[in-house]
């Protein structure tokens, strides 16, 4: 299956290379854009493989371009005249709240549409803009969602804790136990187990399901199931807080949990399908499956 997958792939690279080269565009993108900040990191570089797995899902499911293109090469035109007008307002008239990965994106996508179809564009959006926009400004991201994901994880933390008969109060981000105060730092947030549930739900995905719906129902439970997992390692370092002191809070044992917090989130990710498999849709043929002239083998 995945020797019929890889030699198709080759077959319309030779055939319709310049569909590919929005993809190529923005992988090559997210590595000029982030040198030195946070390109280096695991964390992008689990952000590009996901892009690359978006992107190439869009490819894959988009056919052959029509020879009178019209319509996407109109689209085309104008999303890049967006670019240069996002460009420009930014060096013109001090837009600075305007990222200039914004201006990059729109130009790729104008390359999807001009080559392509506005389809093709809008399919390869999410992985473009994973690629464009999130790897170079991974550190934004992470700071925005950091906060929310501590509150979240605190308040069920408070729940686990009740159902060990440990009272514990919250303030903010913070839990206090027995008059003890744990205080739960971004370090804590779960975002970085975030980053890495992200890839591997969506391998996890591909490989469970053939239905696209059910593909994106069962990826968009990663984020509670990461929240249920940091929360199930608050409380364990809680509990085990109040039993040796200060000793949990070592690198050891902070690395530890939160290896075993990553297994925990994929494990409940991966339970949490089975609730897709009674509908009977994960062998219904997905969108992007429809009989074409090229069927590409499925993955």
């Amino acid at each position: 299956m995945y020797r019929e997958l890889f030699y198709w792939t080759l077959q319309k690279l030779r055939r319709r290379p310049l569909t590919a080269l929005p993809v190529v565009a923005a992988f090559l993108f997210s590595l000029l854009l982030s040198p030195g900040v946070s390109g280096e990191g695991l964390g992008a570089w689990a952000y590009r493989l996901l892009g690359l797995g978006f992107s190439y899902l869009a490819w894959k499911a988009f056919p052959a371009p029509e020879n009178h293109n019209y319509l996407g090469r109109f689209a085309g035109w104008l999303m890049l005249l967006a670019a240069a007008v996002t460009a420009f307002g930014r060096i013109w008239f001090g837009i600075v709240y305007l990222p200039v990965s914004i201006s990059i994106l729109l130009a790729v996508l104008a390359m999807a549409s001009y080559w392509g179809a506005p389809t093709y564009a809008a399919r390869l959006l999410p992985g473009a803009w994973v690629l464009i926009d999130v790897v170079p400004r991974q550190l934004f991201y992470n700071a925005f969602l950091s906060y929310p994901l501590r509150y979240l994880s605190v308040v069920v933390t408070q729940q686990l804790l009740a159902l060990c008969s440990v009272s514990a109060k919250i303030s903010e981000t913070d839990i206090i136990v027995r008059g003890k105060v744990i205080q739960i730092t971004a370090a804590c947030s779960g975002i970085e187990q975030l980053e890495a549930m992200l890839l591997l739900g969506f391998l996890l995905v591909m490989f469970l399901h053939r239905s696209m719906w059910i593909r994106i129902c069962h990826y968009l439970l990663i984020l509670p199931a990461v929240i249920f997992a940091n929360a199930l390692r608050l409380a364990a370092t809680a509990l085990l807080y109040l039993r040796f002191g200060d000793a949990v809070f070592r690198n050891e044992m902070h690395s530890f949990l939160g290896f075993a917090m990553v297994l925990t989130a994929l494990g409940v990710f991966y339970l949490a399908g089975g609730i897709f498999e009674e509908d009977g849709l994960e062998n219904s043929p997905s969108v992007h499956e429809k009989p074409q002239k090229e069927e590409p083998p499925h993955a």
